[in-house]
């Protein structure tokens, strides 16, 4: 599995889509989400996108990538504005990195990230009881995890009943191989990677999933995507299954927005649909 570049990812990811035009919205800034002994400055912030004149919007929880060792809130802006142009809040959170930290530092700051936004859903006025998680590369794998994973929601007081969809975009399904991201990542031990594996953590509540991908993905992840769905589909839970033709890694998020974009139409229908 290839990576791409800091500079590379952020010039691609902070293009600027085509967006709708429906609904003003406010944005605030570096929000932080955990405060006091032990709180990162940086990495414990995150930005929320909220609509103007629409009465309790569902949230949306965007997790960004970079391999779990290098990206930032800030590089899916664009996917922000989009939403909440569309009617819907979005909270969009940085967590530590590897080398750092190694799982599951990284999945349990996002679940610290989603129990704030829970607590602090009166002042800004998005639904909680109508939260949809989402994430790109290795923010497709938490958010992934995030759900299916009971003991990280549990963890933060965090009812899994509140979690009505889940649509990664190119994510990270399968961890177990010893690959070297996922071992410096996850650790030595197949046993820990096989815990950070949302594959390895379907269950009879799993959420509906939509899994997106591109058609020229990342390398692996394709043909990972197709496993995860099948899996799901295996565990009879409700599950979409969607290749997105003419992107890749980078596109598949950087053209969501944009005049004709597959994957935004199926980003919205979705969220139409549970919400």
């Amino acid at each position: 599995m290839r990576i791409a570049t800091p500079l590379v990812l952020s010039a691609l990811l902070l293009s600027s889509p085509a967006l709708c035009q429906d609904h003003a919205f406010k944005r605030h800034r570096s929000l932080a989400y955990v405060e006091g002994e032990g709180a990162d400055k940086v990495r414990h912030t995150l930005d929320l996108y909220v609509p103007e004149g629409v009465e309790k919007p569902p949230l949306v929880l965007f997790i960004h990538g970079g391999a779990w060792r290098m990206g930032a809130k800030g590089w899916y802006a664009g996917i922000g504005r989009w939403l909440a142009r569309n009617g819907y809040a979005c909270a969009q959170n940085n967590y530590r990195l590897t080398p750092t930290v190694q799982h599951p530092v990284h999945v349990m700051d996002c679940a610290k990230a989603l129990a704030w936004l829970v607590a602090n859903a009166k002042k800004y006025g998005y639904d909680v009881e109508n939260v949809f998680l989402t994430g790109h590369s290795a923010g497709g794998h938490l958010s992934s995890l995030l759900a299916l994973s009971p003991k990280y929601l549990k963890g933060e007081g965090l009812k899994r009943t509140r979690i009505r969809g889940v649509f990664p975009l190119s994510g990270v399904y399968d961890c177990r191989s010893r690959y070297g991201t996922f071992v410096k990542t996850f650790g030595e031990e197949r046993e820990g990677r096989e815990e950070a594996s949302p594959v390895a953590n379907i269950h009879d509540k799993t959420p509906p999933f939509m899994v997106i991908w591109a058609d020229k993905d990342m390398a692996g992840l394709p043909q990972d995507a197709k496993r995860f769905v099948a899996a799901l589909k295996k565990a009879k839970r409700p599950v979409e299954g969607h290749e997105v033709q003419g992107r890749n890694h980078m596109t598949i998020t950087s053209r969501i927005g944009s005049d004709g974009d597959e994957a935004s139409r199926l980003i919205l229908e979705f969220l139409k649909k549970h919400r």
